[in-house]
């Protein structure tokens, strides 16, 4: 696994954005998401959520400029999960490279993911179940583009699948579909983002075998491995589909 910064190498700022992979339960997924966003400066949701430039305002009162906001990885690299280009472990912050002006991280069992502002979703490390987005299962050392999607607002990952909630409310996912994290009906692994059909999603996050979408209506949908009873049906049989948690 990997630690993440996104880091806008400005100090008058003074916070710093960590993002640690977490796959133990929803609460710990769940608590991590609230704590990072509570540490970004005020406007600085609304401008990842869609808007196309940070106001004055906002910037004035210390959001980063995201043109400065690269990410920064450490930890085990024996698939490229750092981004660097090397498939060295790193026990301080390396770059990773050729990325900017970022707003979301998510790191998966070894392999990563990152949203920038102008909507594009960019992944490296481990992708022998197609988790990179790229139609392919090759490994990659170097971030690169999704290039079927557009319109990302934030990713999450699971241990090999990823799940991206876009400005326009819906949510697509790939990568590995063993026990149906991926969304879309089917235990199929997909190498390349499908749409999961859902509507009005404000927040995304993956387990290690599973997602969760909450809605702006206040209501969440699960879907995924179950056998613990985590997806909160009442039951134990995994869910292919996003299912209303009660």
């Amino acid at each position: 696994m990997a630690s993440f910064l996104v880091w806008p190498r400005r100090r008058a700022s003074s916070k710093v954005r960590l993002a640690r992979s977490s796959q133990r339960s929803w609460v710990t997924a769940m608590r991590c998401s609230t704590a990072l966003m509570r540490r970004f400066p005020p406007g600085f949701s609304r401008w990842r959520l869609g808007s196309s430039r940070p106001s004055p305002e906002e910037t004035s009162s210390g959001a980063v400029p995201l043109k400065r906001a690269t990410v920064w990885a450490w930890g085990s690299n024996a698939l490229g999960q750092l981004g660097d280009g090397t498939t060295v472990d790193r026990h301080s912050p390396v770059k990773a490279q050729g990325l900017d002006q970022v707003v979301s991280v998510a790191a998966g069992y070894v392999h990563s993911a990152a949203v920038r502002a102008d909507g594009s979703v960019w992944t490296w490390g481990y992708n022998g179940f197609g988790q990179l987005g790229d139609g392919t299962t090759a490994d990659r050392a170097l971030p690169g583009p999704v290039a079927a999607l557009a319109g990302a607002a934030a990713v999450a990952s699971g241990y090999h699948h990823v799940v991206a909630a876009l400005a326009d409310g819906t949510v697509a996912a790939w990568g590995h579909n063993g026990f149906g994290q991926v969304g879309d009906g089917s235990t199929t692994d997909r190498h390349a983002p499908v749409a999961v059909g859902l509507a009005s999603v404000s927040a995304v996050t993956a387990g290690g075998f599973g997602s969760l979408a909450a809605r702006t209506d206040a209501t969440v949908a699960t879907w995924g491995y179950n056998a613990y009873g985590q997806l909160g049906h009442a039951t134990t049989a995994d869910a292919h589909a996003p299912t209303a948690a009660p």
